[in-house]
C-alpha cells in the first residue's frame, strides 16, 4: 500500500512539473512574441570627405638627408601633400577621425623616415608642435590595416573643413648608400567610433 502511495504521488508530481514548464513557457512565449510595442532609433545623417591633391601616395625618392629646420620648410612639388577633411552631419554631436598612412615601399628604413603634419598655413598641428620631429616607427600603430597613425582629431561642427599639409624628409643621420633608395606611403583619412 505504501508502495502504491508513493508511484501516486510520483505520477501526480511530474503531471504538476509538466504543466509549470508548459505554463511557463507560453508566458515567454507570448511576452516575446506577442509584444505590441514598437521599438526605433533614429540617427540622423553623416557625410564624411577626404580631398587630396592629386594623388594619396607620398614618397621620397633618392632623397639627400635633411635636417628638421629645412625639412619643416619643403614646398616643391613632391615635397609636400595637401588635403582636406570635411563632415557634415545631424543626430551627432561630432565626428572623430584618424590620418593614417600605409607603407607601399620601404627601401628606406622607418627610422629615418621624419614625418611632420601642418595646417595649410604651415602651423604645426597636436604634437607636431614639439620640437623633435617624430619618425615613421615611431607613429603610434593604427587600428586600420597595417598602418601608423599620422593624426586624430574631432569635427565638432557640420560643414567644418580641416585643411593639412603633410611633409616627409630622409633624417639627418641617415647614411646615404649607394644604391637606389625609396620609401612611399598612401595616406588615407576614416571616421573612427
Amino acid at each position: 500500500m505504501e508502495r502504491k502511495k508513493e508511484i501516486i504521488i510520483s505520477v501526480f508530481g511530474v503531471i504538476l512539473l509538466f504543466i509549470v514548464v508548459i505554463g511557463i513557457s507560453y508566458a515567454v512565449w507570448s511576452r516575446t512574441f506577442l509584444g505590441t510595442q514598437e521599438n526605433s532609433i533614429n540617427t540622423g545623417y553623416v557625410s564624411f570627405s577626404y580631398t587630396e591633391s592629386d594623388t594619396n601616395v607620398i614618397e621620397i625618392h633618392n632623397a639627400v638627408p635633411t635636417s628638421d629646420t629645412n625639412g619643416k620648410l619643403l614646398s616643391g612639388e613632391n615635397e609636400m601633400f595637401d588635403f582636406s577633411v570635411s563632415a557634415s552631419f545631424a543626430g551627432v554631436t561630432s565626428i572623430d577621425y584618424e590620418i593614417y598612412a600605409t607603407p607601399i615601399i620601404q627601401t628606406i628604413d622607418p627610422d629615418y623616415i621624419k614625418v611632420y603634419l601642418t595646417d595649410q598655413n604651415d602651423q604645426p598641428v597636436g604634437f607636431y608642435d614639439a620640437e623633435d620631429v617624430p619618425v615613421y616607427s615611431s607613429l603610434e600603430d593604427s587600428s586600420v590595416e597595417d598602418s601608423k597613425t599620422i593624426y586624430k582629431s574631432t569635427l565638432t561642427t557640420s560643414g567644418e573643413v580641416v585643411d593639412y599639409r603633410l611633409r616627409i624628409w630622409v633624417s639627418s643621420n641617415f647614411n646615404v648608400p649607394n644604391e637606389s633608395q625609396k620609401f612611399a606611403f598612401k595616406v588615407n583619412v576614416v571616421g573612427v567610433a
